[in-house]
């Protein structure tokens, strides 16, 4: 992700994720992790995130130990949701299961621009 995006998250949601946060996931998951924060503000732990990455074409969100059932559940549904969002644009997208990259389909090809 694009550093002035990392950086507007960051301001946004500072009771979440801050300067040691690792961020390592395509633009095109921006609105997907947006949401998800804004979800995590109103649980009532308002969990820490530790990492926020890819892991075989979907989101991948760890956090802190002790994190309440809503916040759990908010994480697994933006990283089930992620599978189906392309990583670079936002756009619909699947998970090609020979690069386990989650893309829609002008990006799927190997010389697409990314």
């Amino acid at each position: 992700m694009r550093d002035e995006l990392q950086d507007e998250l960051k301001k946004d949601f500072p009771k979440l994720i801050d300067d040691k946060t690792l961020i390592g996931v395509g633009d095109g998951w921006f609105d997907l992790i947006t949401c998800l924060l804004q979800t995590l503000m109103i649980t009532p732990d308002k969990p820490r995130l530790d990492d926020i990455s890819t892991k075989f074409g979907r989101l991948r969100v760890s956090s802190f130990p002790g994190i309440s059932d809503a916040a759990h559940g908010a994480i697994v549904m933006a990283e089930t949701m992620s599978g189906h969002i392309c990583d670079i644009c936002g756009n619909k997208a699947e998970i090609n299961r020979t690069d386990h990259l989650s893309r829609c389909a002008a990006h799927s090809h190997p010389d697409a621009v990314r």
